[in-house]
């Protein structure tokens, strides 16, 4: 008989955060192609319109079946908060905190387990970026974690290091980094991106600035979007938190110069290929980012060797042998 890994799939066609979709698509194509022999990949997903299917399949393809609950987005995301749940059991893998999460007996009934994945710490650090709303959810689904996972995966251990401090955790978080999730089509061309922070108030200063000491077109976006980085001279990452900068890992591969906020977690991804701000002033940014031009040739070189030690494959496989392992 075939091990089975149920992995949750709904954050592909949810519009509400398309970084997590993005991650979703990319890690969950990798973990089918990466089954170990006599292991299969199904998603799960809410129930939705025909074209969100198709979308999941056509963005993961090689899913051995597509679990369609009865529910819709509301309901389900409603219905796993409380535990009511009428998920496949077994091998579960959650690409975000959405999951079935319930009590289990993984030590008498082998390969019942349930890995989550928490990708930042914003519901202690940066409770302001969070609606009300999402604030409560999160803190609910975060206390059955605390009960119920057998694994939780972050994405760093900047954020692992906040989340095994806030909970009962312990040994339970496991980091797992992520790679490039590649931007969207469409060019800047000899253009400045700029990535705003969720805790960023007003970046029209910055920009501003950037616009004039470097005469180029400055084009703003919004965390947690994927930026179209082709053809841009420069990528400025205002940071946000302990949230994994994808978009600046993304500019690395590209052999983009990358202006960056200097944070535990920017330290942690991007190393020394990227010229760091501490200052949130308008002119260190702009002179951070004027510094990066100026460097574009090393840091091309630095970049894209920082960003080869990042892969989807080595993810995958991680996480292959964390199921195995419980």
């Amino acid at each position: 008989m075939a091990t089975v890994m149920h992995a949750i799939v709904d954050t592909v066609v949810d519009p509400a955060r398309p970084e997590v979709g993005a991650y979703t698509a990319a890690l969950v194509r990798e973990l089918v192609l990466a089954s170990p022999a006599g292991c299969t990949v199904e998603g799960i997903v809410s129930s939705s319109a025909e074209r969100d299917y198709e979308t999941i399949e056509r963005e993961i393809p090689g899913l051995a079946r597509l679990f369609k609950s009865a529910l819709a987005r509301p309901e389900l995301i409603a219905a796993w908060q409380h535990g009511f749940t009428s998920a496949p059991r077994g091998m579960i893998h959650a690409t975000s905190l959405l999951a079935p999460l319930r009590a289990h007996d993984r030590l008498h009934n082998l390969g019942e387990q349930t890995v989550v994945t928490v990708h930042d710490t914003a519901l202690w650090r940066m409770p302001g970026s969070l609606s009300r709303r999402e604030a409560s959810w999160q803190g609910a689904m975060i206390k059955r974690v605390d009960r119920f996972a057998d694994a939780v995966i972050v994405t760093s251990h900047t954020a692992g290091e906040v989340l095994a401090e806030r909970t009962n955790l312990g040994d339970r978080v496991r980091v797992v980094p992520p790679a490039a999730l590649l931007g969207e089509t469409g060019q800047h061309e000899g253009g400045v991106v700029l990535i705003e922070g969720r805790d960023t108030e007003d970046a029209a200063p910055i920009a501003a600035r950037i616009r004039d000491l470097l005469d180029v077109e400055v084009h703003r976006q919004p965390a947690g979007s994927s930026p179209s980085l082709a053809g841009a001279l420069l990528l400025v990452h205002l940071g946000e938190g302990d949230a994994f900068p994808y978009a600046a890992l993304d500019a690395l591969g590209r052999g983009l110069p990358l202006a960056i906020r200097d944070t535990p977690i920017a330290r942690e991804a991007v190393d020394f290929a990227a010229e760091f701000f501490d200052e949130q002033s308008p002119e260190a940014i702009a002179e951070a980012a004027q510094r990066a031009v100026g460097r574009a040739g090393e840091l091309a070189v630095l970049g894209q060797d920082r960003a080869r030690a990042f892969t989807w494959r080595s993810a995958a496989e991680k996480i292959w042998q964390l199921h195995a392992d419980l």
